[in-house]
């Protein structure tokens, strides 16, 4: 059977409901696991919302939310609103869009699991194409397939890339650092600039560097490679590992 319920104030506790689930409120909180059909949660204000093994497609609405967790959803997700606390997504094989008022994230899917609150995001396993863009949250990811679109404002990022090929990325931090640890010995193609800033390449990678007045450039790799390109305040090349010999 289905759960459809409305009100200015819910308390939803529920396991293994074999139909839909739509709840609409002024406020409240839902935890929901097993569902077998569609879940819509639409609350105003929320204190928690979670969801762990649902068969079809996830909508949460919430525009004064505190935390949110979603784990083994099937279907595609689509979250809208403002989620001050904890964003948890874990095993997520749809699409997924998150559009929160400070974090957008976009993904084909989710295997592993992204992690988001106030200051941070950090992301391991994610089906790509990527694309995540916020103002103020650090970001750090890690074992990520497909082209990376990553837009900062006033954030580090840290991106990790390990085995035999390194996926294109386009990232741009108007304000702030981006460290790349890349794979030893796999093709690509970098163009960085660091704005008033400095390039300290230290992949064992052979680029050329170059600097304008305040202004630094980093550039070079094989022309059919995968394209790296990143305009950051500071930008820092590491290696994932010592170059086979």
């Amino acid at each position: 059977c289905s759960l459809e319920t409305r009100g200015r104030d819910l308390r939803v506790e529920a396991n293994g409901i074999k139909g839909k689930v739509d709840l609409q409120a002024d406020s409240g909180d839902a935890r929901l696991t097993s569902v077998q059909g569609g879940v819509t949660v639409r609350l105003a204000r929320s204190g928690e919302i979670r969801v762990r093994d649902a068969e079809g497609p996830v909508e949460i609405n919430s525009a004064r939310g505190d935390n949110l967790s979603l784990e083994g959803v099937r279907g595609a997700v689509v979250v809208n609103g403002a989620f001050g606390g904890n964003i948890e997504l874990r095993r997520l094989a749809g699409l997924v869009r998150i559009e929160d008022r400070r974090l957008d994230l976009r993904a084909v899917a989710i295997p592993g699991e992204v992690a988001a609150n106030r200051g941070n995001v950090t992301g391991r396993g994610i089906t790509g194409p990527v694309r995540i863009a916020s103002e103020s949250k650090d970001v750090d990811l890690e074992q990520f397939t497909e082209k990376l679109e990553l837009t900062l404002d006033r954030s580090d990022a840290n991106v990790r890339q390990q085995g035999p090929k390194v996926a294109p990325m386009d990232i741009n931090i108007r304000r702030g650092k981006v460290t790349l640890v890349l794979p030893p010995n796999v093709p690509l193609r970098l163009d960085g600039r660091a704005r008033r800033g400095e390039v300290a390449n230290r992949s064992g990678r052979e680029f050329t560097e170059e600097r304008d007045g305040e202004n630094s450039r980093i550039h070079g790799g094989p022309a059919n490679a995968p394209l790296l390109t990143v305009n950051a305040g500071r930008i820092e090349l590491e290696s994932s590992g010592p170059a086979p010999k």
